[in-house]
């Protein structure tokens, strides 16, 4: 902001503003950051994936409130297996994830059904985390997202930062 003192013209820069846009621009940074981190963990626990025999220990649906207003059902599935001599226990259904999202309580259960107590089932684990063994490899969107828009926020904390600044 310019504004004009006996005839000299003068530049206000606001240090609480320049503030906020360097921390929105570090804020981002750090979610691309991570981003980065969860592609890269959820690569390499597909790509070094081994198959394992698993056990079904304990399934459940889990309400939470939606971002879009209504209710998510979270269906959780735990499970027990042994691997190099030692006993593990996950419940992890995707590489990053360990439940799955539905808008109904009966999608939930329908999606439970194929997983009964007891059942065994053939996760997959990456050998260098054998305690987060999981039973879908398919990978997910989400670390992209939080890429994209931390790099957005990053751009847009760091023009507005310099701005303010020049």
């Amino acid at each position: 902001m310019r504004i004009n003192l006996m005839g000299k013209e003068s530049r206000l820069n606001s240090t609480p503003g320049i503030l906020l846009a360097f921390g929105f621009a570090v804020i981002g940074v750090l979610m691309a950051g991570n981003g980065f981190n969860q592609y890269h963990g959820q690569s390499q626990n597909i790509d070094n994936a081994v198959n394992i025999t698993a056990t079904i220990t304990e399934t459940n649906i889990r309400t939470d409130s939606s971002g879009r207003g209504g209710i998510d059902y979270q269906a959780e599935i735990s499970f027990d297996y042994r691997y190099e001599g030692e006993d593990y226990s996950s419940d992890y259904i995707y590489p990053l994830d360990n439940d799955k999202e539905f808008n109904s309580e009966s999608d939930a259960e329908q999606y439970l059904d194929d997983y009964p107590q007891g059942r065994e089932v053939t996760p997959h684990l990456n050998p260098e985390n054998p305690g987060e063994a999981f039973l879908n490899a398919e990978r997910s969107n989400q670390p992209f997202i939080s890429m994209l828009i931390g790099v957005l926020m990053a751009v847009l904390g760091s023009f507005k930062a310099l701005q303010r600044i020049l």
